[in-house]
Formats: structure tokens, C-alpha cells, sequence
């Protein structure tokens, strides 16, 4: 799965987040997990490299779905699509 899949499955209907009881990350969480520093979460949110959610107080979470197929991509290789 492509980065820009994640995207748009993190997206609702009129581009506002779906209700969907899955967890939140916090980007120390994320970060942990990526074995970085939580700013560098941040930065990789900002410029778009890691889909995002941001709550009414400002705060970005992470679909922890998204974020342990990406850590997984990122051991094992990108996942190709076999015809």
C-alpha cells in the first residue's frame, strides 16, 4: 500500500476525519515506534509524510493502523501489488 492510500483512507466524506474508534498515536508514540525524536514526527507530519489527524486543541494524532503498516514497510520493503 502506497503512502497516498493511507491518505485518502484517513479522509471522510468531505474531508473531515471518520468516526472510527481506532486509536490515536501521540507523536511521542509515533515516534518511539519509528525510534526518532517526536519533533521529527512533527516535521515529517508538517511536510506531509505522515498522514495526520489534528484534534480541536491543536494536538496531531496518528491512525496507529497507518503507522504500523509504514513500520512494517519499513523493515520488510515497500508492498507491491502482484498482478
Amino acid at each position: 500500500m502506497k503512502l497516498r492510500d493511507f491518505r485518502r483512507a484517513s479522509i471522510g466524506i468531505g474531508g473531515m476525519p471518520q468516526n472510527n474508534p481506532e486509536r490515536l498515536l501521540t507523536p511521542r508514540q509515533v515516534a518511539d515506534r519509528f525510534a526518532v525524536d517526536p519533533k521529527t514526527v512533527t516535521r515529517w507530519a508538517k511536510n506531509g509524510k505522515l498522514p495526520n489527524i489534528t484534534t480541536i486543541g491543536g494536538h496531531r494524532r496518528f491512525r496507529e493502523s497507518i503507522i504500523d503498516a509504514l513500520c512494517k514497510e519499513r523493515v520488510e520493503g515497500p508492498v507491491t501489488e502482484s498482478e
